[in-house]
């Protein structure tokens, strides 16, 4: 096991011997815990490299899918006016399905970064003290949170997966979902670009057209729409899961320090301070 004492630093000659040696019933009880590290923790602190443990492996499909619809986004833009069989399709392409998806996929991204540990909750607290972590979830928060909740539901309900541990985590599952949606969108750029050519009328004005049906515009959108919900659905699940096992947590304190009440507190909550729902509880 790698030595870490020298990380902290330490650099005092003890001129008074105020560091005292343990006694020997102090080692014998430290050597008698279990090991707080093993070898690679212990080599990985020595090394100062404690980091780079964690990835988000759907955030660059997320990322990828951001980046082609901005593409069609601008070629569209530059097309001003842009004419086809459909009409006029520069408006068909500035619906909300494609504009909206560029925000869609950079909160997927953001979720599934803090989900996957590359974004760790600290990193959220300001000076002032306040963080979003209150209310979105991170791998850390949410597992443990997640834990707490599996372990009570297998008591009330039977429930013998993961899915209380997991039910914030969802977004990170659907890798193959994404990748499918992915492939066709990467499509699309060229599809737009190559359909698009320039003119210009009798009076010298350029004129820009395409050669997309109405079929094909709606299917772009259409997919567009689709990957945003779906994206959106999951974020918004994730988050929806956290906010409830956060208060499932915190109804399981409050419940739970009545078990096991001693005969003081019983006694003051019988005579003194308790409800009648209370003592009907604790006095069944």
């Amino acid at each position: 096991m790698a030595n870490t004492f020298f990380k902290l630093g330490y650099n005092f000659d003890d001129p008074n011997n105020d560091i005292l040696e343990l006694s020997a019933n102090t080692i014998e009880h430290l050597e008698s815990m279990p090991p707080f590290v093993v070898d690679w923790q212990s080599g990985d602190m020595a090394n100062n490299d404690v980091g780079g443990y964690f990835e988000n492996r759907v955030g660059p499909t997320a990322n990828m899918i951001y980046l082609a619809a901005n593409t069609v986004i601008g070629y569209c833009a530059n097309a001003n006016g842009l004419q086809g069989s459909t009409g006029t399709i520069t408006s068909l392409f500035a619906d909300i399905a494609i504009a909206n998806i560029t925000t869609v996929c950079t909160s997927y991204s953001n979720h599934t970064d803090r989900l996957s540990g590359v974004t760790d909750y600290s990193d959220y607290i300001t000076d002032a003290g306040t963080s979003i972590s209150a209310t979105k979830p991170f791998l850390r928060t949410a597992v443990s949170l997640g834990k707490m909740a599996a372990y009570i539901t297998y008591q009330t309900d039977g429930i013998i997966n993961s899915a209380p541990t997991l039910g914030s985590f969802t977004s990170l599952f659907v890798g193959p979902q994404i990748n499918v949606a992915n492939t066709i969108i990467q499509t699309y750029p060229a599809l737009v670009n190559n359909s698009i050519t320039f003119s210009t009328d009798a009076n010298g004005n350029l004129i820009a057209t395409s050669s997309l049906s109405l079929g094909q515009v709606i299917a772009i959108k259409e997919q567009f729409a689709n990957t945003a919900g779906f994206m959106n659905t999951r974020v918004s699940h994730d988050e929806t899961v956290f906010t409830n096992t956060k208060t499932f947590v915190r109804e399981l304190s409050t419940v739970r320090q009545f078990t096991s009440m001693g005969e003081t507190e019983t006694y003051l909550a019988n005579n003194y301070i308790g409800t009648n729902k209370l003592l009907s509880r604790i006095n069944s």
